[in-house]
């Protein structure tokens, strides 16, 4: 396979073969391999498999490479003003 195109926390991501992605939190400790089978695109030898959402049977396998927590988003409160603003930014990511 040249490349897929998976779906996972409500993201999509275009793999291949070696690649090191960060994600949101998989289910899983470090070493575990973890399957996705929620393939929306693969091509093979330049050949497009578009699935209707998913490609039937198409499955990637990955292996958690480790497992960090962010930490949460910062919140601050300015003095002047009472509401209340927080950064958005995603909480645990994970890398397979």
């Amino acid at each position: 396979m040249d490349y897929a195109i998976i779906k996972t926390g409500g993201k999509q991501y275009r793999v291949r073969k070696g690649d090191f992605l960060t994600v949101e939190k998989l289910e899983g400790d470090s070493g575990d391999e973890v399957l996705f089978d929620q393939v929306l695109l693969t091509s093979l030898k330049g050949q497009l498999s578009i699935g209707e959402p998913i490609v039937s049977g198409a499955v990637v396998k990955a292996k958690i490479e480790d497992q960090a927590f962010t930490g949460l988003p910062i919140c601050f409160r300015p003095l002047l003003n009472q509401s209340v603003t927080s950064l958005d930014r995603p909480t645990p990511n994970f890398k397979f």
